[in-house]
């Protein structure tokens, strides 16, 4: 089974939990939204996620650190390697722009949708690769920098009632995550054990080829980013009674 942990979970966990702009700890310069005000809403998340680093005490995210992002073997793919990423430092997500919001309302039962895209970002950390990138022997490990180019995602969820301690929170069983990029360029140092021609030609390779690579990893991608943003999400959710989130 393909298990990836990948850069594009952090930007839509980030951009999903500074939907709650609600939180009692940030600061007056941002205001509670009626409920449905999707403009405002998305104004305030706007907000959050391009001076997040400047005006708020709550997570670095520019850079934004990832652990570990890791892709397993499948046999079944044309794209069949052993590959990690760690130390990882994210560079342009205050850039990102939330475009579109809907639902938001008092209906806690109600259908919601976040859009968010950016011009691009930068993934640099340590890499080990082992495996088959279609028809091509694949072999390194040492410094590497992904570049994803124009990423649009977007998520759909609805919500669902949860009791604690007599106060109802939001929660979700069935988020949805898609989201397209315009473009990948690849560059892994240390290939094949520093051979600068193979390395030259397998990464002159990769890069030509990068759609046919995303497309076929796009679906573990997809699955995964559900299950991680969903989890997260409803720990962000969990913080905040459903009733507090918007202005009476």
């Amino acid at each position: 089974m393909l298990r990836i942990r990948t850069i594009s979970v952090s930007i839509i966990i980030v951009a999903f939990t500074s939907i709650f702009v609600i939180c009692d700890k940030l600061p007056d310069s941002i205001k509670k939204c009626h409920p449905g005000d999707t403009e405002c809403i998305a104004i305030a998340c706007n907000h959050i996620l391009h001076n997040v680093t400047n005006d708020f005490e709550i997570i670095s995210i520019d850079p934004f650190h990832i652990p570990i992002l890791r892709l397993a073997p499948d046999l079944t793919r044309p794209v069949n390697i052993d590959f990690n990423i760690t130390n990882i430092e994210m560079y342009g997500l205050h850039k990102f722009n939330i475009y579109k919001i809907s639902g938001f309302t008092q209906n806690i039962n109600g259908a919601n949708e976040i859009h968010l895209k950016g011009n691009r970002l930068n993934l640099i950390g340590k890499y080990i690769l082992h495996g088959q990138v279609l028809i091509l022997p694949v072999v390194g490990n040492g410094d590497a920098n992904v570049t994803i180019i124009n990423p649009d995602i977007q998520l759909k969820f609805t919500g669902k009632p949860s009791v604690v301690d007599g106060k109802t929170y939001m929660q979700t069983e069935d988020m949805k995550v898609s989201f397209n990029v315009k473009k990948l360029v690849f560059q892994f140092d240390n290939l094949y054990n520093g051979d600068k021609i193979l390395g030259a030609t397998t990464l002159r390779f990769v890069n030509e080829y990068w759609r046919d690579i995303y497309l076929d990893i796009k679906p573990a991608l997809v699955r995964t980013f559900e299950e991680e943003i969903q989890k997260i999400a409803n720990d962000a959710m969990a913080k905040l009674p459903f009733d507090e989130y918007f202005l009476k």
